[in-house]
């Protein structure tokens, strides 16, 4: 049986749209995406520095839109402390290097701090997709809310 992140990455593969993180996000959504994580998910491009965040996502953390959390990357790294953040760059770029295929495949668990200053723990699933010439190009993440919170 395959994994909510899975399904997703499917879509993803099927809907990227004109290589535009947004509009693809938006797709995905549109198409459910968005309900089949407790979480939600988000897709960065990696040369571009944008990164879609999907409503989910975002009114977990408690933020509403693109006003007060912005497509991209920083508005993210905003919400982990140093330590999570260092984690989180070292498991992308122990991952991010060809391997084998056209994608690498990584979980980890991160800590974040919501808006209203509360924190919430995730169990990241993450998807590297490489480019042709097999750098690191999109890395789409789906989050699902870990109920031991630690």
């Amino acid at each position: 049986m395959k994994s909510a992140h899975d399904h997703i990455v499917v879509k993803f593969i099927n809907n990227l749209i004109y290589e535009n993180v947004l509009e693809t996000g938006e797709k995905l959504s549109s198409i459910g995406c968005d309900m089949l994580t407790s979480g939600g998910f988000s897709i960065l491009d990696i040369n571009s520095g944008v990164q879609y965040y999907s409503e989910r996502f975002r009114n977990v953390l408690g933020f509403t839109g693109e006003a007060d959390f912005p497509s991209i990357p920083l508005s993210l790294e905003m919400q982990l402390s140093e330590d999570e953040l260092s984690d989180a760059m070292t498991n992308f770029l122990d991952n991010s290097e060809y391997k084998e295929g056209w994608s690498n495949h990584y979980k980890q668990k991160l800590r974040y701090a919501k808006k209203d200053g509360n924190h919430i723990v995730f169990c990241c699933e993450n998807t590297i997709f490489l480019g042709n010439d097999t750098t690191p190009k999109y890395l789409l993440t789906t989050q699902q809310i870990n109920t031991n919170q630690k």
